[in-house]
């Protein structure tokens, strides 16, 4: 088995020992299988964690249905190469094989399904079967697997953006009467813009929307995998920003289980989230857009509102998480503060620096939040903007700093 995969000649990384002990796995439930996985182009070569999840699933599949884990190793999706939208896919299945296989079984009853699934028929899979999670076993699903066909696919555009380079913009939608494509337009010129502003590649290849009935979900909902996004036309400007916040957590996020070692304190999760999603509508094409400066001032109930909570700066927000940790914090009232407040002191500072020296001191921080080996300090995020501010602005950086975050620095 080792010829021709370089992952064997040197040391055995973690991901690729684990990758050893799914096909050894598979070799036990089926020697056919075994050989599928140990010849499928991805596997012979450097392995990664998305490879080494995909092999998992695959096998969890087979211990589950053999016939089926074999009929998805030899389906287009998987034929060349993997994404982590293909692992996303894997992990789908696997979910309603476990916890809903009359589901699988309608869905594998499908012709596209039978015929083998292409790349944007396996993330309509993943859309399904996070679908089943999120609703639980709501009983209009089972009509849904059969009518959300991707004959339904609204929209898959395969865009080229100068950093990130190709990505695949797919909206889904369960009813065929809602015409949601001047807002794919809109989230096609989103992605753009932010990518622009933040001047790194956006961190995902995928970005998947599930248009779904009115009244099924909130404005947006974010599953991980894709977002849950109601057409509402009278709603059409806060959905706009709603989906556009939770693109912007593909560059700004917290530490995680994923990355516990990276990330930005909560407030600038939330309030950087909220900025970007402002900004873009800001440059959109969108007829409710409105400025910055607009923004900013209709925050004011927002911010009356967390004044009232007890929280007039960042640093209140930031002693009440630290001492009460953020699963008790999140349903607290203060919690929405996050994204206010965080959000009013961004276009604060950026009304205060300027366009060039906010950009440079968001990349300065991005930066700093992908490499460090640690979440990023209030100090660090500090010398960001105070290093790229002109001498003129700095006073009034630093008198900002002092009435609306609060911290010593």
């Amino acid at each position: 088995m080792g010829n021709g995969r370089p992952w064997i000649a040197d040391d055995i990384t973690d991901a690729e020992g684990k990758s050893l002990t799914s096909i050894d796995q598979a070799l036990d439930i089926d020697p056919a299988l075994a050989r599928q996985l140990a010849q499928l182009p991805w596997v012979r070569q450097d392995i990664d964690a998305t490879v080494q999840l995909s092999l998992a699933y695959l096998t969890a599949i087979a211990q589950k249905d053999p016939d089926l884990a074999r009929q998805l190793a030899d389906m287009p999706f998987l034929a060349d190469t993997l994404a982590a939208s293909d692992q996303n896919s894997l992990a789908s299945l696997h979910h309603l094989a476990v916890e809903f296989p009359n589901h699988l079984k309608l869905l594998r009853e499908q012709e596209w399904f039978q015929d083998g699934l292409d790349q944007a028929e396996a993330v309509f899979v993943t859309v399904l079967g996070r679908h089943v999670y999120y609703d639980g076993s709501d009983p209009k699903l089972p009509a849904a697997f059969a009518d959300l066909a991707p004959r339904h696919l609204l929209d898959r555009r395969q865009l080229e953006l100068p950093l990130t380079g190709p990505i695949n913009l797919y909206g889904f939608y369960l009813d065929p009467q809602v015409d949601t494509r001047n807002f794919m337009d809109q989230m096609e010129q989103a992605v753009r813009d932010m990518e622009e502003f933040m001047g790194f590649p956006l961190p995902t290849r995928d970005i998947i929307l599930l248009f779904a009935s009115p009244g099924e979900a909130n404005l947006g909902v974010n599953m991980t995998t894709h977002m849950v996004v109601t057409p509402d036309p009278q709603a059409d400007k806060e959905r706009f920003k709603v989906i556009v916040h939770e693109v912007g957590h593909f560059y700004w996020s917290g530490a995680s289980s994923d990355t516990p070692q990276q990330g930005v304190p909560l407030w600038f999760q939330e309030g950087g989230a909220n900025f970007l999603a402002s900004y873009v509508f800001s440059q959109s094409n969108h007829p409710l857009r409105e400025s910055l400066t607009d923004t900013e001032a209709k925050l004011s109930q927002e911010i009356k509102y967390c004044d009232n909570q007890g929280i007039s700066r960042l640093q209140q927000l930031i002693d009440t998480v630290g001492q009460l940790g953020y699963q008790e914090h999140q349903p607290t009232p203060q919690f929405i503060c996050n994204y206010w407040v965080g959000e009013s002191f961004f276009l604060n500072l950026y009304a205060t620096v300027g366009h060039p020296a906010f950009v440079a001191a968001w990349q300065e921080i991005y930066l700093v939040a992908q490499t460090a080996q640690r979440p990023v300090t209030e100090a660090e995020i500090y010398d960001a903007f105070l290093n790229n501010t002109q001498a003129a602005q700095a006073d009034a950086l630093r008198k900002l700093y002092d009435t609306r975050h609060g911290g010593k620095f």
